[in-house]
């Protein structure tokens, strides 16, 4: 990789989902969304199956992709890809992408906790990693209920202010190639006026703009009410390491080089924007 950005969120746990305790059987829950399980694994189907049916979860296993998809177009929760054993993600993901963003429907990804690479890739695809858990069926279910309310019904969204047309429609082009939302802003005062009605999960902020910087911007940003729940992206040319660690200091959340591989910035701000909506979940519960 280009950049350790991605790497960092693995090492400091950042992109975990916060687990949800399961309900008790007992508990009637009625079904709210019906999630696809690709799979060859039947048994893990099964289980899994039984576990989420407490969580208002109905989980429908298909083991050839092709057919899941032909079968579940419509009413699609969401789908999730068993990718312990497949040779890279970029094989199935493309099977499902379209009808899943017509239906605002989240992808997640079962992987195993050792394979790191694997996790990054899930990012850099708009898809939330669901670790495996060593076969821990009661564990692997809490995280994708969890993922499930993460998510909600609508996809990450990140606002992009950045001065350079050229650079902006890029960023966006690629961003929504995975499914994230974008509004791109070549004005920071315009972008910091509807702020309010976006309400982005992620901003990613170039640092040098004419009339203000990047410092600036974040400051005004964090001083608004609900400031601290967005994260911010600083996205610069300048690749110095003594200009990251000060941007770092003025309260922003990462920063990231503009020659980064468009992989690495998908996979940085997907995992930024999943660290938003699970910040958030944090908050409102605690309410």
């Amino acid at each position: 990789m280009n950049t350790d950005v991605v790497e960092q969120y693995f090492d400091e746990g950042m992109v975990a989902l916060l687990p949800q305790p399961p309900m008790a059987a007992a508990v009637a829950v009625p079904v709210t969304r019906s999630i696809a399980f690709v799979s060859a694994d039947a048994a893990l189907g099964a289980r899994l199956s039984e576990s989420l049916r407490g969580q208002g979860i109905n989980l429908v296993h298909r083991v050839e992709e092709l057919v899941a998809l032909s079968r579940d177009p419509q009413g699609l929760g969401g789908v999730l890809l068993d990718c312990r054993n497949e040779p890279a993600l970029a094989t199935l993901t493309p099977l499902w992408r379209t009808a899943c963003r017509a239906q605002a429907a989240p992808m997640f990804a079962l992987t195993a906790h050792s394979d790191r690479e694997r996790r990054v890739d899930a990012l850099a695809n708009g898809m939330v990693f669901i670790d495996d858990h060593a076969g821990d069926v009661a564990a692997i279910a809490a995280d994708l209920a969890a993922g499930v309310v993460l998510l909600g019904e609508e996809p990450i969204q990140v606002m992009i202010i950045d001065d350079d047309f050229g650079t902006s429609f890029c960023v966006k082009k690629i961003l929504e190639s995975a499914g994230i939302g974008c509004h791109a802003y070549i004005d920071a005062d315009m972008a910091i006026a509807h702020l309010d009605k976006i309400r982005p999960d992620v901003i990613v902020l170039d640092f040098m703009m004419p009339g203000c910087d990047g410092v600036d911007v974040c400051d005004r940003i964090r001083a608004r009410p609900d400031g601290g729940a967005t994260q911010i992206l600083f996205f610069s040319g300048n690749v110095d390491e003594s200009s990251r660690v000060g941007l770092l200091g003025v309260l922003g959340d990462d920063y990231l080089s503009k020659a980064a591989r468009p992989r690495d910035l998908i996979a940085a701000v997907f995992a930024r924007g999943l660290r938003a909506r699970t910040w958030r979940g944090a908050v409102s519960r605690a309410r």
